[in-house]
Parts: structure tokens; sequence; C-alpha cells
């Protein structure tokens, strides 16, 4: 039986336990080995799988950082309901065009989930979220140089509102991001069967922006964060956004 293209979807039979979740091609090898993944990051795949999530988020900034955008006459645009399909329905067209290669996480929050659950080794999930930052910076990179100056703004940062306090800030995209990383191992679980998982996460991310946008901007992802950041240097209360969330929250 062939493996899920989704690389954090466990098969038939698999254990769910942690200690069994990352498997051995081949069987004798150490576990520590396995865990490690040095022995794996010697395979084209492995390569194809980082080379992927780059692309791929360089392909979410480019949507997160142009639908925002304030055109100079155009009063409609970026408004919360646009956002937040765009969003979704970018997460879904990513899952399906890259879940094969390397799950389409996009996140260094997914990411360190898949590692403390196991599903990651030690390098894939180190080389995973250094693609995803470089992705990151390269999509809002590639938007910010196409965009007249009289339409950037704050380019689509995500501050926390003013009239909340960074800790208040910090519990919303914990919730934010727990129910992200919940979503994602359920819709992905074999024993649920889930035969579109793209569709319920993509959901997700739509319904927490939907909830959060208002008081924190509604990252989920410090990569996301990251790229208008740096372009725009607004780095107000970032720490907000440390991919630390969801393990915190569970």
């Amino acid at each position: 039986m062939s493996r899920s293209p989704y690389v954090y979807k466990l098969l038939p039979g698999e254990s769910c336990n942690p200690v069994n979740s990352l498997k051995s091609e081949k069987m004798g090898t150490p576990s520590w080995k396995v865990w490690v993944g040095l022995q794996e990051a010697k395979t084209a795949k492995f390569w194809k799988a980082v080379s992927s999530e780059l692309i791929a988020t360089a392909i979410l900034m480019i949507v997160q950082c142009s639908v925002p955008l304030k055109w100079p006459g155009n009063n409609d645009s970026g408004t919360t309901v646009q956002i937040a399909l765009g969003m979704g329905f970018v997460v879904m067209c990513l899952i399906e065009g890259f879940g094969h290669f390397s799950g389409a996480q996009v996140n260094p929050t997914v990411t360190l989930a898949m590692f403390v659950a196991r599903k990651l080794s030690i390098v894939k999930a180190i080389l995973f979220i250094l693609a995803q930052c470089m992705g990151s910076l390269l999509g809002s990179g590639l938007v910010y140089v196409v965009t007249p100056a009289n339409a950037t703004g704050t380019f689509a940062t995500t501050v926390v509102n003013p009239l909340m306090t960074p800790a208040q800030g910090m519990v919303v995209e914990m919730y934010l991001s727990f129910m992200l990383v919940f979503v994602i191992f359920g819709a992905t679980d074999s024993v649920k069967k889930i035969t579109m998982p793209s569709l319920v996460i993509g959901l997700a991310v739509a319904m927490n922006i939907c909830t959060g946008i208002n008081h924190t901007g509604a990252s989920m992802n410090p990569a996301r964060s990251l790229g208008p950041a740096v372009y725009v240097n607004i780095w107000e209360n970032h720490w907000v956004r440390l991919p630390l969330r969801p393990q915190v929250s569970l």
C-alpha cells in the first residue's frame, strides 16, 4: 500500500504512538538515527520536500500580501471576508498541489507540532522551517516590489489590537494555532478516512481568520508574519507569533 501524499497522515494499521510515528525505510536502523534524519537527508525525495515547502510558502505569501492591499479608489478591497476566503482557498490549493511532496505545511507552527508528535525528523523539521521562512521572504518581497507605495499600507503585517495587551494577543494566537493544528491532525487521521482534508483545513484557516483578525491579525503562522514585517519594518509584539503556541496550549 502506498503512503498517503500527506506526510503526517498515518497509514491504516499504523500506531499513533509518537514513538512509532517515525518509521525506518530499512528495518534494523537504530530509532535515534531515524529520528535525527541524517540518512533521510541524503535522498532526492527529502530535498524535493524541502524545496516544495519553500515554493508553497512563497505562493501562500503572494496571496496573503496581495489580498489585503488597499488600492486607491477601491474602498472594498481587503475586507475580512476576502482575506478569509483568499487564504482558505490558497491553503486548499497548496495542500492539493504540494501535499504529495511535503504535506504543504507552510507553517513553522504546524511543522513543530509534527516534530513533537514524532512525525518529522529533526533535520527535516529544521530545514522545513528554514525553507518556510525563506519562502515567506521571497513571496512577500515579490508582492512588495510590484506594488505601488501608496497601496502598500501596513503590507499585511499582523499586530495586536491597541485595545488589547500583548498577553491577551498571545492567548488569542494560542487558541487559533491550537484549532488549526487540532483540525490538521484530525483531518489527516486515516481512521476518519476524510477524502479531501484540504477542504477541512482550508475552512479552518478561513474560520480562524474571521475569528481573530481584529484581535491580532490572525497570524497562526510565524513565517506568514515574518515576510511583511521585514519589508515594512513593523515588529510590534512580534514575539506573540512564535511557533511554540500550540505546543504550550496542548
